[in-house]
C-alpha cells in the first residue's frame, strides 16, 4: 500500500516490468525509474556508459582503469562495482565509467551518456523482451537516446546486428565507428 503511495519509483534492474507491484504503479500513474535516472540527477561528472551482449565488465574495468592510470578523477559504476548512486553518495567523481545491462536502460529517460558505448547485440534475455530480438536491440540502443550534438556514440563496425539496426534509430551525437 506504501509503495503505491509513492510519487516515483526507483526500480531494481532485477525485477522485471511484469511485477504486479509495478503494473499496479504505472496504472496509478507511479512514474518507475532505473537507479541509473535516479543517480543521475545528483552530478555533472561525464558518464562514459558501456552497454552490449557480451564484453560489458571487461571493457568497462579497462576503461575505468586507464583513465585511473592516467590521474583523471574517475569513479567505477552501473552493473560491476557498487551501484551509480551508492558511487554518488560516497564521493562525486569528474567521471565515471558505467556498465549497463539492458535491464538498466529501460527505466531512463532522461540519463544521458555523454560517451556512450555498444559493443555488440546478441539475442540475450529475451523472456525480458516479449521474446522479440528487436525488443531488446531497442533496448540497447537507448544508450544513445538521449545524446546530443557534442555527445560520443561508439560503436562496433563488425557487428552485424548493430549495423543493421543503427539506422532504425535517430542518433543525434557524434557516431564513432570502431
Amino acid at each position: 500500500e506504501q509503495i503505491l503511495e509513492a510519487g516515483e519509483i526507483i526500480k531494481s534492474p532485477g525485477i522485471p516490468d511484469s511485477a504486479s507491484i509495478l503494473v499496479s504503479a504505472r496504472e496509478k500513474g507511479i512514474k518507475v525509474i532505473s537507479e541509473i535516472e535516479f543517480a543521475s540527477r545528483y552530478t555533472n561528472a561525464t558518464k562514459i556508459c558501456i552497454t552490449g551482449s557480451n564484453g560489458k565488465t571487461t571493457t568497462t574495468m579497462l576503461t575505468w582503469h586507464m583513465l585511473k592510470s592516467a590521474g583523471l578523477d574517475v569513479g567505477l559504476a552501473g552493473n560491476v562495482g557498487k551501484s551509480f548512486a551508492r558511487q554518488l553518495a560516497e564521493k562525486d567523481h569528474r567521471y565515471f565509467v558505467i556498465e549497463l545491462s539492458s535491464f538498466q536502460l529501460d527505466d531512463m529517460f532522461d540519463f544521458k551518456a555523454e560517451i556512450g558505448v555498444l559493443l555488440n547485440i546478441t539475442p540475450d534475455h529475451l523472456d525480458r523482451y516479449d521474446y522479440k530480438v528487436e525488443n531488446y536491440i531497442r533496448s540497447k540502443f537507448r544508450i544513445a537516446e538521449n545524446q546530443q550534438e557534442g555527445d560520443v556514440f561508439i560503436y562496433n563496425l563488425d557487428d552485424e546486428t548493430t549495423m543493421q539496426y543503427l539506422n532504425n534509430y535517430p542518433i543525434k551525437s557524434t557516431k564513432a565507428p570502431i
